[in-house]
Order: C-alpha cells, then structure tokens, then sequence
C-alpha cells in the first residue's frame, strides 16, 4: 500500500464505454480505518440514472449501474441490517446468480444482504461476483464462483481498496502497463489466472476469496479443486443417462430464476440445442435469437437454426451483421466493455443490441463443448500431469511475436511460458489437469468474456452447464472417453433425437454455400483496423506504439498502413498488438482525490513518457 495520508474524500469518474449506457456493473471503495465519502462523477458531467445507484458506510462506498426500466434503483448496490437489533448496517454488491437460494442480481435487498453476510467464504452454486462489507466496516470479503467466470477485480490505492467488475474502472494514476500479461493475452488469446493488463490491477483468482480487515490481507480457498472429481471414471451408457438427467436439474434450477422473457441464443452447436430441447420439451415460453456468424463465409449457425425452428416449431429470429460502419463503431464498444481482455465472439454486441425493451434472462451455453469434449486436442495428451503441462504450453504459445516485438521493452515468450508453468502446477496434478487448465484459461479469461460485462443493466444472464453439481459430474469421466464420445452429441442422438439430426460447427456440409464474400471480409478487417489507428493517434501515442516494435515490426506496420492487401497478410500481429496500445493510451484515470492534483499518468503518457517493467516499482502490494 501507499504511504500518506488516508482520503477523506474522494473521486470517482465512470470511463467512457462507448455505448449509451453504462454495462452492468459494480465499483467499491474501502479504507481499513478512515472514513470515506466519494463524490460521483457521471460521464457527461449530468447525473445520470444510468449511474446513480449508491450506498455507503462510514469507510465504504459501493457504486453501481441501474436499469433503464427503474427496477432497481439501487442497482447492484444494497445496504442493509446484519443483525436483529439493527445496530449494524452491512453493504453488499452482488452481479450473478446463485442456484437454490433463488438470488439473483435483482433480487431483494434484504434477501441478498441477508444471505451474503451470513456465511460467504462457503460454497455457492452460480455464477456471480459478489462484496460483502460486514456491519462494522471492518471486514471486506470479494469471493466469485467456483471457476471464476465472473470476474471481480481489486487493486490497493493510497491505502484504499478499490474493486469492481471491470479492470477499466480501476483505472488511476499510477496504473503501469503489465506487459508479461499484454504478451501472454498476444501469444496464447487468454491471460494468466489473476493477472489484468494493469501491473496495480488484479482479478480474483480462480476458487479463491479475498478477505481484508485493518490487520491486512489474504487470499482464502473456497472451492478446493484437490476435492474435485479426478476424472477415472468410464463412459459408458449409464453415465450418459446420468448427464442428462443432472442437466435436466441444472435446468430447472436455472428456469426458478426467471427474470422477464427467456431468450436463447441459438446457434448450430450442441450447447444451445441441448438447452432448446428442454425448453421446448417443458413448453416453457422464450424466443431464440440467432446472430449470423461467418465460419468460413458460410452462414451456419443462421441456417440451420432456421431450419430447426420450422420443423420444430418455436419463435425465432436472425439478427442480421451491421454494415461496416456499424460494425466498427459496435466493435469499438466491445473492446470497450470488455476492456481488451479478449477479441472472441464479436457477434456478441449485435445480439446485446437487439434484445427487447425489457428485462430478458438469457441462457447461455457457456462451457458445454468443454465439459462434454475437452478443449485441448493434442496427441499424447493426458498421459501424465508433467507431460500435459508441456503440451498444453506448446499448444498455446508458440512464440508468434518474437519478431516484431522489441526485447528491450517486452518480456518473453519463455517468461509467459515461466508464468503459466506455475499456475497449471498449481492445479490438481491428474488426468484431467488440461481440462482443469482450458476451463481456467480460454474459457474463464476468454470465451466467459462474451456475454458477461456485455450485459445491459436489468438483464439476466444463466449458465445451466456451470451449475456445479453438473460441473462436478462432468470431471469425473476419463478425458479420452468423451473424446470418443463427444457427451453432447450422445445425449442429443439418445434423448433428443429430432434435435441431433441437424448438421452443425463440427459437422458443416461442403454443400452450404457461402454467403459473404472475401471482399466483405477485408473491408471489415481494414475499417476496424484505421479506426485502432486513429484512436492511437488521436491520443498521442504513436512514440509509444513505435518503442514496442522491432525494425521488422515497424517496418510491417507501415506498409500495412498502405494497402489492404499487406494488412492481411500482416494481420496475424498487427490487429491485436493495435487494440491493447489503443487501450492504453485511450485510458483515463477513474479514482483521484477530492481537490488534488491533475494525473501524472495522463501527463506523462502525451509527453511520450512511457514506464517499463525495467523502471517500475517491483514492490509487493
């Protein structure tokens, strides 16, 4: 922590996401001692209902997003009594869902504070991310679900904790650009488990809980993965039969928590049509919404959702992709919203966009293909823990930059390799560690990044193969026996037969024709591409852009600039380097004291000033 004097007041300035409205989100202050008050700052310089939940204590502050439709006027935000006689006053933020306690997001504030202060380092089935400041003030606990996939983030400022849902609203004058994490997030499309691309800023690590009382911190395990299945277990048709019908529970447990329409985004895959089959099989109400998506130029996922919903008789939409103008300012938000941290499911803006003007719980297939057919495909694996790490390292970086990038300024892919080495040494050293490691990494740091801080205020979001007693059977079959099986498609062909017939991503006819053309696809890539340049040049950050580079880099940059043609071919680098230094010299400060001085950051960032790892303060914090 920083040494000084403790804020008395202090301010807070929503970043600029882009989009109409702020995402679904919370953001906290807490001081172990002092008292805190917090000034709100909203992005427009109104007060702004989009922005005004807010409760506090003496030394907390809790800020939140609030719905359009006024549902909540507290937002995630609650404050509440902790005991009988009223005496102390609890503060909660909660994002998510918990199964079988019926919580969710818009819940009551009496039932989530009720709930979240009586035993909160114990397990809860969901998927959510959660703060809980006990009566006193003098206890903060951050804890997230089982596998992390909502994420809650934290970072320590002039002896304040400050945490929320989105590393961007973290952001503030001594933020330093973590370039072992930029490189990771380059070379394998995930970052490490708690790391952000922020040196001071950090994610909850996975089945892990942050507590924080005036005597310091630590991490506390909740969710022990040694007690996990160890995946021995043999496929076989019982087991199958016993899949579907802990999906089925997980279903039911999902559908008690509804929140306005249903809708399902459906696509052509397994996870989704498994979630159709039950919803039409329970002839529950809901529409599914199919965003057209590409693979290869050919509109899968459109057709033949389509077709399902003519033979099998449900409501169904497409949602059609934007022009290119469109699409690169609905691009510019996403990476917005999910703070760069990923560049999957860009589709993902359109279908927030064309949801109704009303609350809506959305199904989400999130995790389904993995469980049921892991993720690492890679001959020898699953032979030995050892062994599998060094796959799994060599399956996801393969040191794709080290001619571009400047040694002197990045750390190397051996470094990344270094890091992620002990993270996987870390988990449960047995057969199904690489599924352990797919689920912490590409699905928990990447894919999980899709829907989540996407969300509108006032929506809800479920994830039926996440419930964990699903999870929890799913990792106790053998790894190679779901690849022979592949579990989705067995339980479509066994119990939903009308459902399994329809071809899908892994099974695409050459007969499908394509639907957009190569041309389309370069006049998006290049549209998106001179905006990412524009925005690094509009903020002054070309000087920092060219320090990162080799000759080689920079010589590929420039005449990428030049013609389309070499910015496909130079694609493979340029796109995604290009998005995290318009990150960075696009961000502003979001936490200041009340009166002080102007950021240095910002200063020394137009000045070309830039910190490296090799100048910074390597000092625990």
């Amino acid at each position: 922590m920083s040494v000084g004097v403790a804020p008395t007041c202090v301010c807070f300035q929503w970043p600029d996401v882009g989009t109409a409205a702020n995402p679904e989100a919370f953001v906290g202050i807490w001081h172990p001692e002092e008292a805190v008050t917090v000034s709100r700052w909203p992005t427009d310089g109104r007060e702004r209902t989009d922005t005004a939940g807010y409760s506090a204590g003496r030394n907390w502050a809790l800020l939140s997003s609030v719905s359009r439709w006024g549902t909540k006027a507290a937002g995630l935000v609650h404050a509440g009594w902790e005991n009988a006689d009223r005496s102390r006053v609890a503060g909660v933020a909660f994002r998510g869902y918990v199964l079988g306690g019926g919580l969710h997001s818009y819940s009551s504030a009496a039932d989530l504070v009720n709930y979240w202060t009586r035993a909160p380092l114990q397990e809860h089935n969901g998927v959510f991310a959660s703060a809980i400041i006990s009566g006193d003030g003098e206890t903060i606990t951050l804890v997230a679900d089982a596998l992390g996939m909502a994420p809650i983030y934290y970072a320590w400022w002039d002896r304040s904790l400050i945490f929320a849902t989105s590393p961007q609203f973290l952001t503030t004058s001594t933020s330093v650009a973590n370039l072992l994490a930029w490189r990771c997030l380059l070379e394998t499309e995930f970052l490490p488990d708690g790391d952000t691309l922020d040196q001071t800023v950090h994610r909850l690590p996975a089945g892990q809980a942050l507590v924080a009382t005036r005597n310091g911190h630590r991490l506390v395990t909740v969710y022990d993965y040694e007690a996990f299945p160890a995946g021995n277990r043999r496929v076989d048709r019982a087991g199958i039969a016993q899949i579907e019908a802990t999906f089925q529970q997980s279903m039911d447990r999902c559908l008690s928590l509804q929140h306005g329409r249903t809708i399902l985004p459906l696509s052509s895959g397994h996870d989704s049509r498994r979630i159709l089959a039950s919803l039409v099989h329970r002839q529950r109400d809901f529409e599914a919404v199919t965003c057209r998506v590409y693979h290869g130029r050919r509109d899968l996922d459109a057709h033949y959702a389509s077709e399902m919903a003519q033979d099998l008789g449900f409501r169904h939409r497409c949602v059609d992709l934007p022009d290119v103008d469109e699409y690169v300012g609905l691009d510019d938000d996403r990476r917005r919203l999910v703070d760069a941290e990923t560049k999957y499911h860009t589709w993902s803006m359109r279908l927030m966009q064309s949801l109704p003007s009303e609350p809506v719980t959305l199904l989400d297939g999130l995790a389904g293909d993995i469980l049921g057919n892991p993720g690492f495909r890679q001959p020898n694996l699953y032979q030995s823990p050892g062994q599998d790490i060094e796959i799994i390292l060599r399956a996801s970086l393969r040191d794709t930059f080290r001619t571009v990038l400047t040694r002197r300024r990045w750390p190397t892919a051996a470094a990344v390799a270094t890091s992620l080495r002990g993270f996987f040494k870390r988990l449960p050293q047995r057969v199904n560690l690489a599924e352990f490691a797919f689920l912490l990494t590409r699905i928990r740091r990447s894919t999980a990044l899709q829907t989540i801080p996407l969300l509108p205020p006032g929506n809800l979001v479920l994830f039926p193969y996440l419930d964990l007693d699903y999870v929890r059977l799913m990792l106790q079959f053998t790894p190679l026996d779901k690849h022979a099986v592949v579990v989705q498609r067995q339980c479509l062909a066994d119990f939903w037969p009308a459902y399994h017939r329809y071809p899908g991503t892994r099974n695409v006819p050459a007969t499908l024709p394509t639907r957009i053309s190569a041309a389309a696809e370069r006049a998006i890539v290049w549209a998106c591409t001179v905006r990412l340049g524009r925005e690094i040049t509009a903020a002054n950050g070309e000087g920092f852009l060219r320090q990162l580079l080799t000759f080689r880099g920079a010589v590929g940059m420039q005449l990428a600039r030049c013609h389309p043609v070499i910015l496909m071919r130079e694609r493979w680098y340029l796109r995604d380097l290009l998005e995290l230094v318009s990150r960075e010299v696009r961000k502003k400060p979001c936490w200041s004291i009340a009166g002080g001085e102007p950021s240095k950051a910002v200063a020394r960032l137009h000045s070309g000033e830039w910190a490296t790892p090799s100048t910074i303060d390597g000092q625990s914090h």
